[in-house]
């Protein structure tokens, strides 16, 4: 093995240095695997969305019935 000035050999002074965790993930991945990332995110953004939307609509469809509930009741149907 080579040996540095400081004595360190080279690969064990590479193993040592920190790598750069603040880099972003497209800097970091292939375009296939951001394409895929943006995919997915792009995938759950539009399931919550969806699910808010079937939050409103389940929302909307039970004060319907307790309206139309009311209705008969004080309507005598």
């Amino acid at each position: 093995m080579l040996k540095s000035e400081d004595g360190f050999s080279r690969t064990s002074r590479r193993k040592e240095e920190p790598r750069n965790s603040m880099q972003e993930p497209s800097e970091q991945l292939s375009r296939a695997q951001v394409r895929k990332f943006r995919q997915k995110e792009a995938e759950e953004e539009k399931r919550r969305l969806l699910g808010r939307k079937l939050n409103w609509t389940i929302l909307f469809l039970v004060l319907s019935i307790v309206l139309v509930y009311c209705f008969m009741i004080f309507i005598n149907f």
